[in-house]
Parts: C-alpha cells; structure tokens; sequence
C-alpha cells in the first residue's frame, strides 16, 4: 500500500514536499487501512531494495519513477480519524455490486486502477494476448474516457446551437471526465501523465495554439518532465508518448482512406514502430497483438469503456442497482476477451539489436523526406554491429536475492547452475533467469545443475523444464531420475570442459554438504562452482587426486564462494590452496542470516582476493576471451545511475 506522509516525528511536512512510503501490512484484516483514514504509526523504514539485473523487474528504477521514497513495516498504529474518502466508499461499494462477477478482478482494475487482484497467471496472459494496456486504467483509458467526453459534449452543443456556452461544452464535459476517471485511480503516475496530454489537446484543438503537431508532442512531453522530473526513469512514459507520436503521425497520412482502412494502418504502424521498444523493455512480443488490439481497442471504445463510465456514474448518484445491471452487462461482454486471455497463444522472443532498429527504420523510405537519414541509419548499424567472438565465453551469477542462479553463456547457448528460489507461485526462473538469457540472445538452454535440493538453488527447475525444455539435468540426488552428478563426471560442451569434484556418492535428498561441485574450464582459465559445501566437504574434497588434477589444468581459478559467504565455508584450506584470482557470491541485501558473514569477507581480504557480490553489484558476470578475463557488475558498472548509489548506501548504513 502506498501512503502519503503528513508529520514525521511531530514535525509536519511542507505541503510542496511529498513523501511516500510503501507499505507491507500485517495479515491482520481486521485493522486493514482504507484511503481516507489517518493513523499514527511506529514503523521500521528500510530502503528500496532491488534486484538489478542485464533485464527484468528493476524495483529501485520504479521506485525513483513513481516518487517512492521507502519502504516500512508497521510496528504499532493507533487510529487518529476512521473517516473514509470518498473514493474509498465508493470502491466498497463497487466490490460488493462486484462480487459475484466472473471479471471482477479486471473491473476494479479499470475502474480504479486497483491491480492487486489480477494474478500471474493473468498477467502471463495478457502479455501473450498483448492486452496488458486494455485490462487496468491507463494513458489509453484516460484518452477514451476523454473522446467519450468529447463526443457527449458535442451531442449536448448541438441542442444549444448559436450558443457560446455550448461551444465550450465539448471541452467541459471531456475534461471533467477526465479528471474524474484520474481521481478514481487515485492518482496514477500513468493517468496523470494521460491528463497533460488531453490538456494539451484540448487546448490545440480551440485553434487557439499556433504549434504544429510534432511540437505540441513535444511540448506535452516537456510539460509531463516538468510535473514529473522522474517520470522518464518509467518505460511506460516512453511507451505512451512514443505511441501517441505513432497514431498522431498515421493519422495524419490516412485522412483520406476508409474508417476501417485507416484503423488497420493505424494498428499496422504501432505493431511495427513499437517494436523496437517492446525488444529493449520486454524482450519479447506477442504474435497476436495487432490482430487482438484490432479488435479490441475499438471494442472497449464503443462498448466497455462507455458502459463502465455510466455504471460509475450511476453508482456515484446512488442508483446501485441501475449500476449492477450495467456491471453485469459489462461482465458478460468481457466473457471473449477473458476467454482470448486464457488462451495459450504464442509469445515471440527476439533479441533487441541495432539490425531490428534499422528494419524498423526502412519504412521510413516511403516518406521522401526521411529516406536519406532512414536509409543511412539502418546500413550504418547493419554494418557497424558487434560480430560474435568464436573464443568468448561468459559466467553470469544473477541477483536473485537469497539465492543462487549462475549460466554459462557461450555463442547462442547456455548451460544452468541452480535456478534460484520460487515463492508464491513467482519464480526467478521467470523473473530474472529467462528475461537475463532473451536479452543476451540465447536461443538454447542446453543443460542445468542443481547443486542440492534446497528451494533457494533448486526451486525453479520446474519453470525452468517448462520454459526452456534443457535436454539434460545432472543433480546428486539419486531417486530423481536425472543424469548424476557426482566425482569423477566429465563432459565437453561447445569447447568447454566440466569437472564434477564432489560429491562422491549420490543420495536421496541432496542438502548443503552434498552439493554439486562443479570445476568449469577452457584453455588455462576456469572457475570452481561450489553449491553450499560446508568445511568438511571443502576438507575432503580437496584430498581428492581428481580435485589436484583439475586444479594443475586451470591454476588460480575463479571461485563461488560456498554456502553464500557463510561462516561454516570458505576455510582458509580451500582459499589458500585455490587461491582465486576473484570470489563471487551470491546474498540477498537483507538476508536475516547477514551473510555474507563479515568474518568471512575479512578473511578473503587477508588472502588479497576480491570478492564480487550481488549484494553490492547486483548481476556479476566474467567475460573470457583469448585476451583474459573481464568482471563486471550491473549495478556498479553497466547500470551505475545516480540514484543506485542512493540504495546502496542507505543498506550499507543499517
């Protein structure tokens, strides 16, 4: 929930200033907060802590674009006034005209932008049908409630001909409209943004504004960066704005085809233009977007979208049951878009490169002014991308939290150590491990590792069959029915040479002391991999003649520190006799357990090794190639934005 700070410590807060806090109430119903209601509350801040990964969810990116300052936990509360906004009534009062409503969920959620109650397997849904931004309230919802206003304001002038009053009515109504529908979402950053834009419209469409359309598109967008400095950290305010830019510039060279003509060139422009942008933020696109949104943005135009506004409006002025006749309409009219949801339709993953932004570029040539610089782009970054390094190779341990997830990326393939955790039907495999391996252009996962059986190393797997279908898993466990990994193992894979150092015997739930330790090598380098090993299998690892062997081929390799930095490994044994060039390790930022144990931080400095963690550096990759090795970190090098130094040390500082 998020919530709007009045007084902090008694002191109030400047009415120009704004602080917000995310919080994450106790599961205590019966003391839940409704908007409106005022609370004197004891609570625990802590700071945005994200996972920063090469793709996938960045928490902290989000919380900067939406003004989220913290995060807190209520320790106690006492409630000051009990009084309900407005709103809030009204939200109580659609969810119970609502409840026995198949679509309930998808209701709320575009009548108040309230998205708690979609799924993920909703949200899986509507991104393969490409209808994410038809089923919450959004800049397009904004902008149909707009033209719904205008077109009702149109209708009343017309009653009220030779009257100025009722040349402004269009305008009136529409913004009111507006306005309202803002106010029911409670003051999205997204809806907010989609009232500057019908400012800016209304006002170019009195005539009395003298800017062209590019630059009335790009006042708005000045407007919205002023409003909103931060906004632009958001995806969806160069989602909106770059599609707002599209449907202008295609309305403007189909005014003389037919309605339906002009709506399929229209749709046509979007699904090719926006293309580029759907690669960069989701690496992937839905084949049957264009088809389903040609259809259903007409169909939430003329149908849904009308009926919800005077379902509102007629629960605003107390005609509840007028309402919930209009609300079962409306629930049996979203019965096929539901149904399209649920459908299993295809979802096309492609890498986003500079080759696709010049394809995209081409059809530019039909206009003669912008075939020159449109031409020229797409040749120069035809010829100017990055070839393949045939002697590349690269190790990528994700920030999954309290966790392990680490691929070995050689060419268009992978290979997979652990898969992080799953939790409440979410997993890592889903949210970083498959987003990470579509952005780097992996078209095969060819094998995985399960170290043990742990949920934080192995609870993806199954995610992980499911999405990338690997033709082999090796783990230490003896009943699961996959290949073993145990010592004395060996494999090549695509130049690369694998090593199972422990542990010798399979068993029938493998735990920390039976991980899957694995010795990955090419040439004279190499990296140990080394699950969550204790010190006595570290100790008796190590007296292995196959354990000396690998250790004679790939002198000095890179280690994963065991057991996430815990104070039970890493003996000083194993790093003396390694002797790492680098450690990484894998550790939540605020892991009850603290790891990675200060001691043993210190005692990987006193042995003069660096430790990478993604504690502190978010996704750690090690690139190889013929001219030695290369760490980078996302948060501290590829990704180091301003406010990332912001997290880090507001952590630190706990």
């Amino acid at each position: 929930m998020l919530i709007n700070v009045n007084k902090i410590n008694g002191q109030a807060i400047p009415f120009w200033q704004t602080v917000k806090l995310r919080l994450y109430l106790p599961p205590n119903k019966d003391n839940f907060p409704a908007a409106g209601q005022r609370y004197q509350w004891q609570i625990k801040v802590s700071p945005v802590n994200g996972r920063v990964n090469q793709a996938g969810f960045d928490a902290e990116r989000y919380a900067v674009s939406q003004g989220i300052h913290a995060r807190a936990r209520i320790i106690e509360q006492v409630l000051i006034d009990p009084t309900l906004s407005l709103r809030q009534r009204w939200f109580d009062k659609f969810l119970a005209l609502t409840a026995e409503l198949t679509s309930q969920r998808y209701l709320v959620a575009l009548a108040f932008g309230e998205r708690r109650g979609l799924t993920p397997d909703d949200w899986v849904g509507l991104q393969r049908s490409g209808l994410s931004h038809l089923m919450a309230i959004s800049g397009l919802h904004v902008g149909l409630v707009f033209g719904l206003g205008w077109t009702l304001g149109k209708g009343l002038a017309c009653r009220m001909a030779n009257s100025r009053r009722g040349l402004c009515l269009p305008y009136l109504v529409s913004l009111m409209l507006a306005f309202g529908y803002v106010w029911l979402s409670g003051g999205a950053v997204s809806a907010v943004r989609a009232l500057i834009m019908c400012l800016f419209g209304a006002w170019w469409l009195t005539k009395a504004s003298r800017l062209t359309l590019p630059e009335l598109w790009l006042a708005t967008m000045a407007t919205v960066c002023l409003v909103q400095p931060l906004a632009a950290f958001s995806s969806a305010f160069w989602l909106s704005f770059v599609a707002v830019g599209i449907v202008a510039v295609a309305v403007r060279f189909t005014q003389q085809m037919h309605w339906l003509a002009r709506l399929g060139v229209i749709q046509l422009a979007l699904t090719v233009w926006m293309l580029p942008l759907q690669l960069l933020y989701f690496q992937a696109t839905s084949v049957w977007s264009p088809l389903n949104n040609l259809v259903a943005i007409p169909y939430f135009s003329v149908l849904i979208i009308p009926l919800l506004m005077f379902a509102l409006v007629s629960l605003m002025l107390g005609a509840g049951t007028f309402s919930q006749g209009l609300l079962w309409l409306i629930d049996l009219l979203l019965a096929p878009i539901l149904w399209l949801i649920e459908q299993p339709l295809p979802l096309v993953t492609v890498t986003f490169g500079g080759w696709w932004f010049g394809m995209v570029m081409l059809p530019l040539i039909y206009f003669r002014r912008c075939r020159i610089w449109a031409l020229s782009l797409a040749v120069a970054l035809w010829i100017f991308r990055t070839p393949p390094n045939p002697d590349s190779w690269q190790i990528d341990m994700l920030d999954v939290g309290q966790g392990l997830a680490l691929s070995i990326r050689e060419g268009h393939h992978a290979l997979i150590y652990d898969t992080g955790p799953t939790w409440r039907r979410m997993s890592m495999v889903d949210q970083v491990l498959t987003p990470v391996l579509r952005e780097q252009g992996i078209r095969e996962a060819d094998g995985v590792m399960i170290s043990h059986a742990d949920n934080d190393h192995a609870g993806g797997l199954e995610a992980l069959l499911s999405t990338w279908q690997p033709d082999w898993v090796r783990t230490s466990g003896s009943d699961d029915g996959f290949l073993p990994c145990r010592r004395g193992e060996q494999w090549q894979w695509r130049g690369l040479e694998f090593t199972v150092l422990w542990p010798p015997m399979l068993v029938e739930r493998p735990s920390n002391p039976h991980s899957c330790v694995v010795g990955v090598g090419r040439g004279e380098t190499g990296i140990l991999l080394t699950g969550d090993i204790d010190a006595v299998s570290e100790i008796l690892m190590m007296r292995s003649n196959i354990f000396a062997d690998w250790l004679n081929n790939y002198p000095q390799p890179y280690l994963l520190v065991p057991h996430h930095g815990s104070k039970t490994s890493s003996t000083n044994l194993l790093l003396t006799t390694v002797e790492p060039k680098a450690a990484l390790v894998s550790a939540s930022a605020t892991n009850p357990w603290g790891l990675p144990a200060s001691a043993i931080l210190q005692r990987y400095a006193d042995h003069n090794i660096p430790v990478w963690s993604t504690r502190e550096h978010g996704q750690v990759s090690i690139q190889f190639d013929q001219y030695g090795a290369r760490i980078v970190g996302q948060r501290t090098t590829t990704q180091a934005y301003w406010y990332r130094n912001l997290f880090v040390e507001a952590r630190l500082s706990q």
